[in-house]
Parts: structure tokens; sequence; C-alpha cells
């Protein structure tokens, strides 16, 4: 089997992802300051209601809570993918996809990663837009 691209460009996923994502709300600086302290308050604030309602307790009080836009979400939740889809894209090579011309998977690669960044795009402004 000779080495060729991933069953996934992931650069190109991240990059289709946060170029077709909708823009968020207008906020000047200050008032998205203002929303990420009351985020940040709010998160602390929830540990204690999903304490009381599942018995589960963050381990430590200092567990981080991050507050991200959504071209971090997208390039983040690539990274995730990434991590999960690795093996068996690594089964893949070793398999069927590692006899395809390595044309054929370069075009496949690029196909797959403009669904994954449309997909996230898609994602990016319903989870982060409510």
């Amino acid at each position: 089997m000779s080495p060729g691209p991933d069953l996934v460009d992931w650069d190109l996923a991240a990059a289709t992802g946060v170029r077709l994502l909708r823009p968020g709300p207008d906020a000047s600086p200050a008032q998205a300051r203002e929303v990420v302290e009351q985020l940040y308050a709010f998160a602390d604030q929830a540990r204690g209601h999903v304490r009381a309602f599942t018995g589960l307790d963050v381990r430590g009080q200092d567990a981080a809570v991050v507050v991200v836009d959504r071209p971090t979400w997208v390039r983040s939740n690539v990274q995730g993918l990434r991590h999960l889809l690795e093996p068996l894209a690594d089964r893949l090579q070793s398999t069927a996809m590692g006899s395809m011309p390595a044309p054929v998977r370069a075009v496949g690669s690029r196909l797959t990663a403009l669904e994954a960044g449309a997909g996230l795009a898609f994602l990016g402004g319903k989870v982060l837009g409510q």
C-alpha cells in the first residue's frame, strides 16, 4: 500500500466550516465582554443545578469553562472528529481505500472535507445560535 491522502483533508474541513459559518449577532466589544462574563457566571451556577439533578459532582471546583466563538467551535470539532475517526481511517487505508489510486483518494478526501466542513458550519449556527 502506498501512502496517500488521509480519508478526510482535515485542514480543508476546518477552513470550509469557518468560511461557511453564518456570522453571529452584531455586538460591540463591550457587549461581547459582558455576554462572556454572563456565560461564565451561568456556567458556574449550572454546576449546582447539574449536581442537584443528577447527583454527579465535578471533580475539583476548578474544572475549566471555555467560552468560544463559532470559528473556534468549528476548529475544535474538526480536531475532535479527526481524533475519533483516525482509527477507522487507518483501517480503511490498510484495506480497500489503500488500493485506490492516489488521485481518487485525494479527491475523496477533499469531498469528505467539504461535507464535514459544511455540516459543522450548519451546526455551528444552531448549537451556538441559541
